[in-house]
């Protein structure tokens, strides 16, 4: 009778009847209350029902009798894994592997080391695996020690050419070591393979976003949200895309979900409050920023900048220079600073030295080629947006530095004809349409200029200088009222002196017509 109960148990367990099972071999134990088997077989139901307290009960009540019981190990194993006591699971999974060397308790051994972040110890097991599974788990973990994997990845594709966690790797491998068309081609091939794996839809875009490809990358991150839109880093990767286009309201509702589901992120919300800092809202983008957090601490200087207070801007920036001599935004940021207090050289030679060791630093070539234009050294402006432009060739701002330097060289032929190229590739760009304003001006094609600029500050609505620039058009043509009104709008966007002087200019050219 007790046998037949036994079978009819696991075949509950089969069918997953757990709690059902149980109970049949409950009555069991009231005959045998010592039957190991059955007390290991509840230890396992229960389990199964995460019920891990009375799991725990029965495996030890076994362990007293049987210490190298295998079930009642690895179910205490399991629940010290879940329950993150990883010393003890590790202790755990060593003794199981060391009475049962097969490659199920490697397995078990190696991703709590992995979890553990202990990668070293992983890959002393590598001779010993041999599945598709063990063998991702050192690969996983000589990714994390940043070891070439090719070989180790070779072996797994050997065994299972499919394995979707082991093509994901290769993937951000690939991506690591910035071979952009190998990875697009892993990912690529993992949609394929399942058109629900979000994470490869959001590598994917992470690529094109690198190489501002940014309605693929658009189209992509949609994609992922589609199938998790609870994901932080999806909404914060849409969001950094529409910022790049300039899609800044867009942007912002992606950033403030982000932050919504991850509330303590620093990148979140610095990215956040760099959006109110290009629209000027100062007051909102300081209350948003974590202090003690890199980023953040460069954004509370260039908001002093902002501000007026260029000094304290440098003597910040120039001491946080001293201890983190090599990053991007700092230096771009004290040189934007420098800019602003005349003092081109330090400001190119800091860019100059910063691109040298970091080619493919977007922002700080970006803004090297506009000192360089602002200060009239053109041919060296022309060096730096070629080689930018070949570096990234669908990036707009390429266009956009080349717009600007072919208009200080007053060639608005040429101005003109790269407008057109930046509002085919976006219609939405800003950009585009002020250069194209700038080149119909210069060509006495008045009216236009007006209408396009007109369109450019829709685009950008935040923009002071656009309607500075408005404000010179009307001056120019004689329409002092209208270039009034456009001078005021500019003031009361951005405060400054030398928008505050040009108000004062304007209301005295207003009086002495009258």
């Amino acid at each position: 009778m007790d046998q037949q109960m036994i079978i009819e148990a696991f075949d509950l367990k089969s069918k997953g009847y757990y709690k059902q099972a149980i109970e049949l071999l409950y009555k069991v134990l009231a005959e045998e209350e010592n039957n190991t088997e059955v007390l290991s077989e509840i230890s396992t139901l229960y389990f199964l029902l995460n019920n891990y307290e009375r799991s725990s009960y029965y495996a030890e009540k076994v362990l007293e009798t049987e210490e190298n019981n295998i079930v009642c190990l690895t179910n205490l194993c399991k629940i010290n894994y879940r329950t993150d006591k990883l010393e003890q699971a590790k202790e755990l999974a060593e003794k199981i592997y060391s009475l049962e060397k097969n490659q199920e308790n490697l397995m078990l051994l190696l991703e709590i080391l992995n979890k553990m972040g202990k990668y070293e110890e992983v890959t002393k097991y590598e001779n010993e695996a041999e599945t598709e599974n063990t063998v991702f788990e050192v690969a996983s973990a000589k990714y994390h020690l940043n070891n070439n994997i090719k070989d180790i990845l070779d072996k797994i594709f050997s065994i299972r050419p499919d394995f979707s966690k082991a093509l994901f790797l290769a993937g951000n491998y690939y991506y690591d070591k910035k071979d952009y068309d190998s990875a697009k081609k892993v990912f690529l091939n993992l949609i394929e393979q399942d058109k629900t794996f979000s994470d490869a839809y959001n590598k994917l875009g992470l690529i094109y976003l690198d190489n501002m490809e940014l309605d693929k990358a658009e189209e992509c991150f949609l994609e992922a949200l589609k199938l998790d839109n609870v994901s932080g880093i999806f909404n914060y990767n849409l969001g950094q895309t529409y910022f790049l286009k300039g899609w800044l309201e867009e942007a912002k509702k992606y950033f403030t979900k982000a932050i919504y589901i991850e509330p303590e992120n620093d990148e979140y919300r610095y990215s956040l409050a760099y959006l109110y800092y290009r629209k000027g809202d100062l007051e909102k983008a300081e209350s948003e920023l974590n202090k003690n957090y890199l980023p953040a601490d460069i954004l509370l200087y260039k908001i002093k900048a902002q501000q007026g207070d260029f000094a304290s801007a440098k003597n910040g920036l120039e001491n946080l220079l001293k201890i983190y001599p090599n990053n991007e935004l700092l230096c771009s940021s004290l040189a934007n600073v420098y800019f602003n207090l005349d003092m081109f050289r330090q400001a190119k030679k800091l860019l100059v030295d910063l691109i040298s060791k970091n080619p493919d630093m977007k922002d700080a070539h970006k803004l090297l080629c506009e000192i360089l234009i602002k200060i009239n050294d053109l041919d060296d402006a022309e060096k730096y947006i070629k080689s930018f432009a070949e570096m990234y060739p669908k990036y707009i701002s390429s266009y956009v530095l080349m717009a600007k330097l072919n208009y200080a060289k007053k060639d608005y032929d040429e101005v003109y004809e790269i407008a057109q190229k930046i509002i085919e590739l976006d219609s939405n760009c800003a950009d585009g349409y002020y250069y194209n304003a700038l080149a119909l001006f210069e060509q006495r094609d008045i009216d236009f200029a007006i209408e396009s600029l007109k369109k450019a500050i829709s685009l950008d609505v935040n923009n002071a200088d656009l309607y500075v620039k408005m404000g010179e058009f009307y001056q120019a043509t004689g329409q002092l009222e209208n270039a009034l009104a456009y001078i005021t709008e500019a003031s009361e966007i951005d405060d400054s002196e030398k928008n505050r002087e040009l108000y004062k200019n304007m209301i005295s050219l207003i009086r002495n017509k009258k």
